[in-house]
């Protein structure tokens, strides 16, 4: 637990936006895949080593497409 959590919060938020901005948004789909769909640890790990895969190799990786 942070002393001062809105100053940690801040902290975390200029770490994440000084990154790619399209790690982030890979991070957030599988974040969102793996805790708020239906779970699949199989169809989970698959989405992971794609996502992976897009990052490793291209160094301008094409954009994730925008989910509803």
């Amino acid at each position: 637990m942070a002393e001062e959590p809105l100053e940690e919060a801040l902290r975390l938020a200029r770490e994440i936006a000084a990154k790619s901005p399209d790690a982030a948004a890979a991070a957030k789909r599988l974040l969102h895949a793996t805790h708020t769909e239906a779970a699949d640890d199989a169809r989970c790990l698959h989405l992971e080593t794609e996502l992976q895969r897009r990052w490793a190799l291209c160094s301008t990786a094409a954009p994730l497409p925008v989910r509803p």
